[in-house]
Formats: structure tokens, C-alpha cells, sequence
């Protein structure tokens, strides 16, 4: 039991490297009314064996505040999250092209909830002063995540 409450640490390190980035639309861009907009999502290299599973893109109208979090708002793509490297770019990353809510005016806060499967069958082995430490790892750890930007809409 000590023994999972030491490597928490290490997984929560671990899951948090695993993070995506919004790299388009950038904070507080204006966008237009019913236009189309292109999201980059962006997922930056790492260590560790994943398998992404999806992503939810959706708009939330702030009225008359921005409160992230409390509801995803408008689902404006749900599906496959496939990031791939391409020309020019170190970090693999996948656009999608949405549709900002017709009829929506003022700020809006964008958000990309990110879903992956994180780790395949670690094994650890650690010796000090003659312990030995074993730990393994039977299967993947779920990982869920949302990152905002907040856009403004005419």
C-alpha cells in the first residue's frame, strides 16, 4: 500500500506529459457567427506507450461570464483523435474543421476534451541497499483531459 502512495508522483508525472495543446484557434481570436474554423490539436511526443481514443470539440457561450468546465456546450465534433507528423513540424497534431454556432455572439470558450489510454505492461526494478522493488503494471490507465480557449464570436 506505502508502495502506491511512493510512485503516485511518477504516474500523475507520467499522465500530465501527456497532455494535448490547442494550437488553433489561439486565446481570444475573434471568430465569425456560423463561419468555419479550423482546430489543431496538437499532441506532443513523449516517452510513454499510448493509444488516443477520441476527441470532443465543443463551444460553450459565456453569459455572461466564461466558467470552463461546467458544461462542454455545443458538441461541434466528437470522434477519432489521430495526430500525425507532418512536413515542417516535429510534434504530430491533426486539424479539424468545425462550425462555430449559428446565432452565437460574444465570448465563448472552445474546448477539446482529449481521451487516451496510457502505459502497456511496465515492469520496474530498483535496488537500494540490497531491496529489491518490483512493480508491474497489468494494463493501460485511462487518461481524460480538456484544454479551453476562450474566442470571440461576431
Amino acid at each position: 500500500m506505502k508502495l502506491s502512495f511512493a510512485l503516485a508522483p511518477l504516474f500523475a508525472a507520467a499522465a500530465f506529459a501527456q497532455n494535448v495543446l490547442i494550437t488553433a484557434p489561439h486565446q481570444n481570436q475573434t471568430v465569425g457567427e456560423g463561419s468555419s474554423i479550423t482546430v489543431s490539436i496538437e499532441r506532443p511526443d513523449f516517452q510513454s506507450s499510448s493509444e488516443e481514443v477520441a476527441v470532443v470539440i465543443a463551444l460553450q457561450p459565456c453569459r455572461p461570464k466564461c466558467f470552463p468546465g461546467e458544461g462542454l456546450g455545443k458538441v461541434l465534433y466528437n470522434g477519432p483523435y489521430n495526430p500525425e507528423v507532418h512536413s515542417g513540424n516535429t510534434q504530430p497534431y491533426q486539424n479539424f474543421t468545425v462550425q462555430v454556432t449559428p446565432g452565437l455572439m460574444g465570448y465563448a470558450v472552445l474546448s477539446v476534451t482529449h481521451m487516451a489510454l496510457i502505459g502497456v505492461s511496465l515492469l520496474w526494478r530498483w535496488w537500494f541497499f540490497a531491496l529489491k522493488l518490483s512493480v508491474l503494471q497489468a494494463g493501460p490507465i485511462a487518461w481524460t483531459e480538456q484544454q479551453n480557449v476562450t474566442l470571440y464570436v461576431l
